[in-house]
């Protein structure tokens, strides 16, 4: 049976999560689908992938901290070099009808000169065809240095004029040592580092357009899948040693949180007349952990933010849609760019608060009035959040995005 291979970012709980949902779908309708990667949610024996007898190849990739410190600078020439070599002899080894690619922009380069169709997943964020322009990030550094010198509102007033046409110098920059590669080959470049978000054949954006605003005029190719998110499969009675006596608030860290907003987590959350249930996907935390704070790995996380008063959220989409479906008030401390853009929705929504990683570390106190006034208004945001929900369930993400990849992948081996 001719394999279709899955290569999300391996070190990106989302990404793995969410392609995983389509692969399942597709070996249920009697697909081969192949996970790729080296990181924590694909390689290891006892991961995500593996555990849903997904069958996983090895295959070098991205690390978090690439990915989280050098933003769409992801590679040196000789890493890109170094990868898409690596992902061209997995093509030729394996041989797929189709590549299904979620943030792994190399694969593009690989598949391309290999000659294999992609299917990309991803969010609106991370396309040409946002409707929303680009606003300054609260971490980037040129924020920053520019908030010192005049202060934070007006640095952010200042730069969202120019930020658009930063972001576009800086995608066309990075997008060059792609495009070498892809000359090399006698292939055509590509305008920026964004067209290494989309695939070559289709590209599903695993997004509500009634959350995140989208284009209204775009390719035929950009097709809307609607939110696509992955929950655990935990064992009954999960819960069983969880303590009642005080009302929960839950506190989901998601796999990519920056470990230096912890403390100022703990010393704001801790004492406070609530039990929090933090999950970290598997990431360390410092020593000081509050004694009200149940810490583990994964739970089913639109079950607890239903039986929660409040959810505290990093602003990653999967986690924002399972509190939109859930209803639960949310107070989101975003940690990077998409994430603050995620925060900037909802408040534009009525569906949650927002604050920034930078803040909370900077104002004590701050979370803690946040989690006050939401939970004072918390009939307000749940309105919102349940009118929302009613527009966006009507979403099939994964037998949508399955329904495409099967039409473009032939039912016999391919022999290249």
């Amino acid at each position: 049976m001719t394999p279709i291979v899955f290569a999300p970012h391996s070190w990106g709980l989302s990404h793995v999560g969410r392609s995983l949902l389509v692969a399942k779908e597709l070996k249920q309708r009697g697909a081969r689908p192949i996970f790729v990667g080296d990181g924590p949610f694909v390689l290891p024996e006892d991961s995500l992938v593996r555990r849903s007898g997904i069958e996983v190849h090895p295959l070098i990739d991205m690390t978090m901290d690439q990915v989280l410190v050098n933003g769409f600078d992801f590679h040196t020439p000789e890493s890109l070099r170094r990868l898409v070599e690596a992902e061209r002899e997995m093509i030729r080894r394996l041989r797929p009808s189709v590549i299904v690619s979620d943030y792994r922009p190399s694969i593009h380069v690989a598949a391309a000169i290999e000659r294999v169709p992609v299917i990309a997943l991803t969010n609106i964020h991370w396309t040409r065809h946002w409707a929303t322009p680009i606003s300054p990030p609260i971490e980037h550094p040129i924020t920053l240095r520019l908030s010192k010198l005049v202060g934070r509102k007006l640095a952010m007033s200042l730069l969202s004029h120019i930020t658009p046409r930063i972001a576009a110098g800086i995608f066309k920059k990075n997008v060059r040592i792609y495009n070498v590669l892809l000359a090399e080959h006698g292939l055509p470049p590509h305008k920026d580092i964004l067209a290494f978000f989309e695939g070559s054949h289709a590209t599903y954006l695993t997004d509500a357009p009634e959350w995140c605003e989208l284009k209204p005029s775009r390719p035929d190719t950009i097709k809307v899948a609607g939110p696509l998110y992955w929950t655990p499969e935990v064992p009954d009675g999960w819960d069983a040693n969880l303590p009642t006596d005080k009302p929960w608030i839950y506190l989901s860290a998601g796999s990519s949180a920056n470990p230096d907003v912890f403390p100022s987590l703990f010393r704001e959350l801790g004492g406070l007349p609530y039990h929090f249930l933090m999950t970290t996907a598997g990431l360390e935390l410092p020593a000081g952990i509050p004694d009200n704070f149940t810490v583990t790995d994964f739970v089913p996380g639109e079950e607890v933010m239903r039986r929660s008063a409040l959810s505290i959220l990093n602003g990653g989409s999967g986690t924002i849609y399972q509190a939109i479906a859930s209803g639960t008030p949310m107070v989101m401390v975003a940690m990077r760019g998409d994430q603050e853009w995620n925060g900037r929705d909802a408040e534009r929504l009525g569906i949650g608060r927002a604050l920034f990683r930078r803040h909370v570390i900077d104002q004590p106190g701050l979370l803690r009035e946040t989690i006050v006034e939401t939970l004072a208004q918390a009939d307000h945001f749940r309105a919102n959040q349940q009118a929302l929900q009613a527009k966006i369930s009507r979403y099939r993400a994964a037998e949508t995005i399955a329904d495409g990849i099967m039409a473009l992948a032939p039912s016999k081996e391919v022999v290249r």
